[in-house]
């Protein structure tokens, strides 16, 4: 879908891609994709969740060395799903891309499609296990072991942006040490999303 809107508020055109049926939208980063100058145009490629019925109408306003952008949904539909969508925006009068985007309330930044997955950490003898920083949180990778259950749990701890200790992952273990159960922190909450081992493999160890 490619559409014009009134250079008002500085967006030339835009273009949405189709819903992207391979992703797994519960962990998809809202994120940069790619940007790019052409002689005195901005063209801003966006990665994000939305409603399958989308019909975005998009708005950029510059102040300073940031750019406000603000999306409004007209469609008249709405879809119990939702999808993973690119959209590639050009804006007007922008000629570097050295700015700060924020969409709402966040600063939206070029980052990958999903966080860092557990089977992309390399761990060996030498890594802490167990470790607290200096103000008592924990910090790194944790294993923890639960009695009454018999269950083990290997756990990657790091701080976010208000400084509080949140677990990005975990891996289960039975008492037999054999795993069971995977979960990856959704970026916008602090839910992790729980995978069985083998839908984990199918889906993001390609």
């Amino acid at each position: 879908m490619i559409c014009a809107v009134s250079s008002a508020q500085e967006v030339v055109t835009y273009k949405l891609s189709e819903c992207d049926s391979d992703s797994y939208v519960e962990l998809v980063r809202r994120r940069i994709v790619s940007k790019t100058v052409k002689e005195d145009t901005l063209i801003l490629k966006l990665g994000f969740i939305e409603n399958c019925c989308l019909s975005p109408k998009p708005s950029i306003k510059k102040s300073n060395d940031s750019l406000f952008l603000s999306m409004q949904n007209v469609s008249e539909l709405f879809c119990v799903c939702d999808c993973c969508f690119e959209m590639e925006i050009k804006v007007s009068t922008i000629r570097d891309t050295n700015f700060v985007l924020m969409w709402g309330k966040y600063a939206v930044k070029t980052q990958s499609k999903y966080p860092k997955l557990p089977h992309e950490y390399q761990f060996d003898e030498n890594t802490p296990i167990n470790k607290l920083n200096i103000d008592s949180l924990k910090i790194g990778l944790w294993h923890e072991y639960r009695e009454s259950s018999g269950r083990k749990y290997e756990i990657y701890y790091d701080l976010n942006p208000t400084e509080r200790s949140v677990a990005l992952w975990t891996r289960v273990y039975d008492k037999n040490g054999e795993l069971i159960e995977i979960a990856v922190r959704w970026e916008q909450s602090r839910d992790l999303v729980t995978f069985e081992p083998q839908e984990y493999s199918r889906i993001f160890e390609k």
